[in-house]
């Protein structure tokens, strides 16, 4: 079998996890907002403090069930959750390939005629008469005098 000069190869490949870092989940800090530590939630002013173990013990209390919700959430939910944005992300990905771009560059192609018409219309009858317009009153000199 011969190939033309124009075919280009092109290979796809599947998502692998092999490159997946596992440290840091987060490498564009779009999530850097949902990063809540126990001092930005409780914080208590001078003069009103709890004991001293009941603060380390909410601290303590606070961090482990967030930390645990979060993780029993996630093995309950992650992968339907995963599943569903998978879908959603591939079907906008689909609307937008094959819808939005070919109506957009249509809707382009049509409406390229109307700025042509525009532009024939402002050169034939608005340029005309601004520029006339501008003719009469730029022979219009204002004297200032201070008395």
């Amino acid at each position: 079998m011969s190939r033309s000069e124009n075919e280009i190869d092109v290979k796809i490949t599947a998502p692998s996890s092999a490159n997946l870092d596992m440290v840091d989940r987060d490498p564009t800090n779009m999530n850097e907002f949902v990063k809540v530590s126990f001092e930005e939630v409780f914080a208590e002013p001078v003069g009103m403090h709890s004991f001293g173990g009941i603060w380390k013990w909410a601290f303590i209390t606070f961090t482990g069930v967030k930390f645990w919700c979060y993780r029993l959430t996630t093995l309950i939910c992650g992968i339907p959750c995963a599943i569903f944005w998978g879908i959603e992300f591939a079907c906008l990905t689909f609307w937008h390939v094959w819808y939005v771009v070919p109506c957009t560059k249509a809707w382009l192609i049509v409406i390229q005629w109307f700025q042509k018409l525009w532009q024939i219309l402002i050169g034939c009858f608005l340029d005309p008469l601004f520029e006339s317009i501008g003719r009469v009153f730029s022979n219009i000199k204002v004297l200032v005098r201070k008395e």
